[in-house]
């Protein structure tokens, strides 16, 4: 992809999201969004079928990181902790703190939120070689992304006043114990 490319779908993702911090989806046009950054329908229809398309895009883009960041960091064995993997997350959730607002604030149980629980449900079962068919194993996994999960969008919401060190310290802590 070229950089020509990048920086446009950057100027539609950017101005879409600021949108969706003023107005729900169903009020954005796709009118509104070229004529902000000044670029034809023709150019965003290159890169998205319609607003919905972008939408999923950017979730799908996000839950690609979130994964990366997961395989990447998730420790090897318990004498690796989990501070990295901490760091990663939070650091990536703070620096798209807007993103995170919006697709947490849709709603507790929406696409966004059953998408990450799932995934990550999924590479915990695997990681630690749980077994698929214990349903033990899934409640407890079940619980702790739930809860982890809850507390990151109390921490967005500024429910959790606190800032990122201290509150990767805590997870990490909480981690460690688990």
């Amino acid at each position: 992809m070229d950089r020509r490319t990048k920086k446009t779908q950057k100027a539609i993702k950017e101005i879409f999201i600021n949108l969706l911090k003023q107005k729900p989806i169903n009020k954005i046009t796709i009118t509104e969004i070229t004529e902000k950054i000044d670029i034809g329908r023709g150019t965003f229809y290159i890169h998205y079928t319609d607003i919905f398309d972008l939408q999923n895009k950017i979730i799908d883009e996000t839950i690609a990181d979130l994964e990366t960041i997961f395989d990447v960091n998730y420790p090897e064995n318990e004498e690796e902790g989990f501070h990295d993997i901490a760091t990663r997350l939070i650091t990536y959730i703070s620096d798209n703190k807007d993103l995170f607002q919006i697709f947490y604030g849709e709603g507790y149980e929406n696409k966004f939120t059953i998408l990450i629980k799932k995934i990550f449900t999924q590479k915990i079962i695997q990681q630690e070689k749980l077994k698929t068919d214990s349903l033990k194993d899934q409640i407890e996994v079940s619980f702790f992304i739930s809860g982890i999960s809850g507390v990151i969008a109390d921490w967005i919401f500024g429910k959790i006043e606190v800032d990122n060190q201290t509150f990767i310290e805590i997870l990490n802590q909480i981690m460690h114990e688990s």
